[in-house]
């Protein structure tokens, strides 16, 4: 059973800040645009940010994204973007919780979020920003979620072909970046490449996507390879003459 956390009319609405456990005195914010909600709990998920409140918004973001309520998870993010618009991690919370979930199906929404994050991707305030303990840029890492979005929407409506050149861009994108642990791209954009050349016949292919240029890589990310080569293998009997046979 999944838990959606929800946004009420009790005690557990307010409409100002608090301290960073949520849980303290109020203070108004002007122009507020998102709720903020007491007794999440105490994480905290420190950020580079100018504004307290900024910092709030961001741990909500997160909280309410563990929770799957990916739809107020935007708008704190967004609320965050407004009180520090230099804040890059707000930029990243809204590309975390902009895509497909299990509480979402694909449909027009996220075709309209896929612009609305191509824009943030594109936003100059973004230029020099780094992500908080990366050596990455924020527009670095963005970039690798509009193409993610992309392709993911385009195996959703049955364009393969389309979602395969996405999710290839992806996957130079995600090699481009220089190699944090953990990762700043934490789920390996090889393997939803792999899971839709494996949708499109292509099984041959999509082993090979977890064959390229590994040379340098951490013990870390030839786990995630493992993961794609345990998947691949797990699949393969199923697709037994109906495409390309993996060879072992």
């Amino acid at each position: 059973m999944i838990l959606t956390l929800g946004v009420g009319t009790n005690d557990l609405f307010s409409p100002v800040s608090a301290s960073p456990n949520h849980d303290g005195p109020p203070v108004a914010i002007a122009d507020q645009r998102a709720p903020r909600l007491q007794y999440l709990g105490s994480y905290i998920f420190p950020v580079t940010t100018t504004s307290q409140d900024a910092q709030l918004f961001i741990n909500q973001g997160l909280m309410l994204a563990y929770g799957f309520n990916h739809a107020e998870a935007t708008r704190s993010f967004g609320e965050a973007a407004r009180l520090d618009p230099a804040c890059a991690m707000a930029y990243w919370g809204m590309a975390l919780v902009g895509g497909p979930n299990i509480n979402m199906d694909m449909s027009a929404d996220a075709a309209r979020e896929l612009g609305r994050l191509q824009q943030i991707a594109a936003m100059d305030s973004l230029k020099g920003l780094q992500v908080t303990f990366s050596r990455n840029g924020a527009r670095a890492i963005l970039e690798i979620a509009v193409e993610v979005l992309a392709g993911e929407l385009a195996a959703a409506r049955g364009d393969l072909e389309q979602a395969i050149v996405r999710l290839h861009r992806g996957v130079l994108l995600e090699d481009n970046l220089i190699y944090m642990e953990p990762p700043d791209w934490h789920v390996p954009v090889r393997q939803s490449l792999g899971a839709v050349l494996l949708a499109a016949g292509r099984a041959a292919e999509a082993w090979s996507v977890d064959l390229l240029d590994l040379e340098g890589r951490s013990l870390q990310q030839r786990g995630n390879r493992e993961t794609l080569r345990l998947h691949l293998l797990r699949r393969q009997p199923q697709r037994s003459g109906h495409g390309s046979k993996v060879s072992m």
